[in-house]
């Protein structure tokens, strides 16, 4: 069904321009007949003068007296004349039948052109009409083929505003998960702060039961040495115990408060003495 149409619409084309190139043909050959009959009416013109001169002259030579030769010559120019009547009439018997031959023509190339523009009018409709036509029978797939496109671009483009929407949901959640992410990095980074400062605190505490325990024990080997030393009954000073305790006193600075009641008891301080003894030494530690 469509090639059939195309055919014709072809068709129709060709025989537009056949018809438009006899057109143009028609044209040329008018023009062509409307220069041979100028052509022919000028030379009709310029005969016609001629005559007229002669016609002129002969009368003027007939009019006038003189010799006989002037009334030969004017017997020969009346004889001259007759014949330019007789190629006159001859001539304006060929130029009226080739104006004939000529006005006939024109009216044929006349009615050849108007009919060629009448048929490329009829043409011209009917290639309108047919595409007209055309356009009325293609509509209605031309808007099926448009609903359908419209209605595939309507999907892509609710898929693109779905895809968006998930993009964004993700994008935030994404942000989200960071921040939490971040707060929870946070959060382990002060609980294992804690947890380093605990363990910390928890040697230190350990180094500090150590040391408590030695100084525990020291104080109680001390202590037993002052109760030995004080059960005698001279109740003398060990010098040697008391130098080693102010040597160990002077060496190790932290046990130096440990050792004052040790001092204090072995010399004998009383309770002012020991405690501006403890005075002094709380000044000298850093």
């Amino acid at each position: 069904m469509v090639n059939r149409k195309t055919r014709q619409h072809q068709k129709l084309q060709e025989e537009i321009a056949r018809l438009g190139n006899e057109n143009e043909e028609l044209k040329l050959e008018r023009e062509e007949s409307k220069k041979n009959v100028i052509h022919f009416m000028q030379e009709a013109d310029v005969a016609r003068q001629e005559l007229r001169k002669a016609q002129a002259l002969i009368a003027e030579l007939t009019g006038s007296e003189g010799p006989n030769v002037e009334n030969e010559t004017a017997a020969g120019l009346v004889t001259s004349l007759g014949v330019l009547q007789a190629c006159d009439a001859s001539t304006n018997t060929e130029e009226r039948e080739a104006l004939q031959v000529l006005e006939d023509r024109w009216r044929e190339s006349e009615s050849q052109l108007e009919q060629a523009e009448a048929r490329i009018q009829s043409l011209d409709r009917e290639l309108q009409q047919f595409r007209q036509k055309s356009w009325e029978n293609r509509a209605p797939v031309i808007k099926a083929e448009l609903d359908i496109k419209s209605r595939e671009l309507e999907k892509v483009l609710a898929d693109q505003a779905r895809e968006r929407a998930s993009y964004k949901t993700q994008l935030e959640q994404s942000a989200i998960s960071a921040q939490e992410w971040h707060e929870k990095h946070d959060r382990l980074q002060e609980i294992m702060s804690k947890y380093v400062a605990l363990e910390d605190q928890h040697k230190a505490l350990e180094e500090a039961h150590v040391r408590e325990g030695h100084l525990k024990a020291i104080n109680k080997a001390l202590r037993e040495e002052i109760r030995k030393a004080t059960s005698h009954e001279e109740k003398e000073i060990n010098l040697a115990y008391l130098r080693n305790v102010v040597i160990m006193f002077f060496e190790k600075k932290q046990m130096q408060a440990q050792l004052i009641p040790v001092l204090s008891t072995l010399l004998q301080c009383s309770s002012e003495e020991q405690t501006r003894l403890s005075k002094c030494v709380r000044n000298k530690q850093p």
